[in-house]
């Protein structure tokens, strides 16, 4: 299978403060790609890097080479906003711009593309079916976007991201927030849309890793390097079969 994302000896600090050193992994065109790991071992400062979010952190030094689409992103060079169009990001926390649902979705339209009214409007129908709130919300466009459930922000943030086309969906715990009927929604959104686009995702739920995973990689922290990935594989490898007994303690739920 084709490779979307090939990351190669990343490191990232914080003056000397180091965050995760030396990261190589591999991310599959259109599958769904979980990262875990107990908390401060980087895993959100690593995705982070593979849209160049990080460059927006004071401080924040990144060395190493990320490639994409055959360039590497980590270069001066690099037009920071085909990046962000192509490589999207869900937060932890839904994050919608205050204003009203319509526009929630034609700022980042209209930033990036030049359509007509109607090819806006089909642009923004279509992105909000995809997501299953079209026809919760297509009587109330111009209402506010804060008045949202918590699984509805969430969701309008997905289709935020998926109206730009992109190829790459980055995720730091979209459903942490949530109760279990919304998780269970974007689980099964997260599914679908990988026939179109590649998902990377941080997320501390094992169960939720298992049940949507193709591929799992287990970061971890050591006291003088920061984070470093201690396993990696298929997903039905690393649940019952783990490489390494860092990770048969961790998925079993007797470390981290």
């Amino acid at each position: 299978m084709a490779i979307e994302i090939d990351v190669k000896n990343l490191s990232m600090a914080y003056g000397q403060q180091s965050v995760f050193q030396n990261i190589s992994a591999s991310f599959e065109k259109n599958t769904i790609n979980a990262i875990i790991g107990p908390s401060g071992c980087g895993k959100s400062s690593f995705v982070s890097c593979l849209n160049l979010l990080s460059r927006s952190f004071p401080d924040a030094r990144v060395s190493g080479d990320i490639f994409w689409n055959q360039k590497n992103l980590n270069q001066d060079d690099v037009e920071l906003k085909q990046v962000r169009r192509k490589i999207g990001m869900l937060f932890q926390q839904a994050t919608p711009f205050p204003n009203s649902i319509r526009k929630n979705l034609l700022i980042p339209l209209q930033e990036h593309f030049k359509l007509s009214k109607e090819e806006q409007n089909q642009a923004l129908e279509s992105a909000l079916s995809q997501v299953g709130l079209w026809d919760e919300v297509k009587d109330r466009l111009n209402r506010s976007a804060l008045d949202l459930s918590g699984g509805q922000k969430q969701r309008l943030c997905l289709a935020r991201a998926l109206i730009l086309e992109p190829e790459v969906i980055l995720m730091d715990e979209p459903c942490s927030a949530l109760d279990p009927l919304a998780t269970q929604t974007i689980e099964a959104l997260i599914k679908k849309i990988k026939s179109r686009v590649t998902v990377i995702m941080v997320t501390h739920n094992m169960a939720q890793a298992r049940r949507i995973a193709d591929h799992v990689t287990l970061f971890w922290h050591k006291e003088q390097i920061g984070g470093y990935i201690d396993a990696t594989g298929p997903a039905h490898q690393m649940f019952e079969d783990p490489p390494t007994e860092t990770a048969q303690k961790y998925v079993q739920g007797l470390m981290g």
